[in-house]
């Protein structure tokens, strides 16, 4: 349905290289990166904004690079949406098709029926509430005919509430009607909740890209991982014994990892994320506990019905760990105290730097 290949553009100094991915009928791919990255660079380059440097762009197995805006078949919802405040809604919806000549599409009167936008079409846009916009520039893309959709982070104004509804609303919709999506976002959640795909963007660089299950759980590179939110990232040196691998971390000790092939032996980087770290009570502990560690609460973080605690080991390396409100009390841990935790061999990232 979307498929790209090697594509490369720039704007001013910046570099956008060799970007590939592809979806298909149905999909959504969610691009997460930090500002800057080159997410809207990419997606003024798909719609042929912006000249492309090199690579193929097919559409629904159409090779559209060399063709204007209009002919690309791809719909684009930007970040401040872009609608007309002295037009109604119904004008606005159907502006393109309008300019264009041709006819939306026969199924417009059942989408501008489930986005509720009936009794708004004789309203100007300007009066509407943000939810109420964002599915007047939804029904405006869908009304040119395209089923590929560029998201340039159109729900990023929204309060999380309301932005929660709308994601159910764009899966219903491209469940409902075949349609593809490619969202760029800040929003990590976000992108796992639309996302078959994730792809993390950064340095104009496509540095990971796949199914969404699996760059969470193998994100590969430090870069990506720290993105992902993994906070706990040590390096060490990786050694194989007995078909066991193990880690050495400076600071902390030695970590077993179970059940991999893992990479050469060597200098690496490993991770663990703060909600994975489990802590044992000390009549809970037994003789041979893997990655067993003793440490020390440092500080305590309140975050909605979550904590966050700092934690520092013997070595004196430095953890955060995340436990749910009812753990930290059943646990009893205050800024001071002595912890047992453990870092499960199966949650451990190992990650390789670029």
């Amino acid at each position: 349905m979307l498929e790209v290949r090697d594509l490369s553009a720039r704007a001013g100094s910046f570099f956008l290289e060799r970007v590939s991915f592809a979806l298909d009928r149905g999909q959504t791919l969610a691009i997460v990166g930090p500002t800057g990255a080159g997410k809207t660079l990419l997606l003024e380059t798909l719609l042929g904004l912006r000249p492309r440097l090199a690579g193929t762009i097919r559409v629904e197995e159409r090779r559209v690079e060399g063709l204007p805006v209009e002919q690309r078949r791809l719909a684009y919802l930007p970040q401040d949406l872009a609608l007309f405040p002295h037009l109604s809604v119904e004008e606005n919806i159907f502006y393109g098709p309008r300019v264009s000549q041709r006819r939306p599409p026969p199924e417009m009167e059942e989408i501008l029926e489930v986005l509720g936008l009936r009794d708004l079409l004789h309203r100007k846009v300007d009066g509407l509430s943000g939810g109420e916009r964002q599915r007047v520039a939804l029904a405006r893309a869908l009304a040119a005919g395209a089923r590929v959709l560029l998201l340039d982070e159109p729900l990023s104004a929204l309060h999380e509430a309301l932005r929660r509804e709308l994601w159910l609303l764009l899966r219903e919709m491209q469940q409902r009607y075949g349609l593809t999506y490619l969202l760029v976002t800040h929003d990590l959640e976000e992108a796992f909740f639309l996302g078959h795909r994730v792809g993390v963007l950064m340095g104009g660089r496509l540095l990971r890209e796949g199914p969404a299950e699996e760059i969470w759980r193998d994100p590969r590179h430090p870069e990506v991982a720290r993105f992902l939110g993994v906070r706990n990232l040590f390096c060490g040196v990786l050694q194989r014994k007995d078909q066991r691998l193990f880690v050495e971390v400076p600071g902390l000790g030695s970590l077993t990892i179970w059940g991999r092939k893992g990479p050469h032996e060597g200098e690496i980087m490993i991770g663990i994320r703060p909600e994975e770290i489990i802590f044992l009570r000390e009549e809970r502990l037994k003789k041979e506990q893997e990655n067993l560690f003793r440490v020390r609460v440092k500080d305590l973080f309140s975050v909605r019905e979550s904590w966050w605690v700092v934690l520092e080991a013997e070595r004196g390396a430095r953890l955060e760990a995340r436990l749910p409100d009812f753990a930290l009390h059943k646990l009893g841990l205050f800024p001071g105290c002595k912890a047992l935790i453990i870092l499960p061999a199966e949650k451990l990232l190992l990650l390789r730097p670029l």
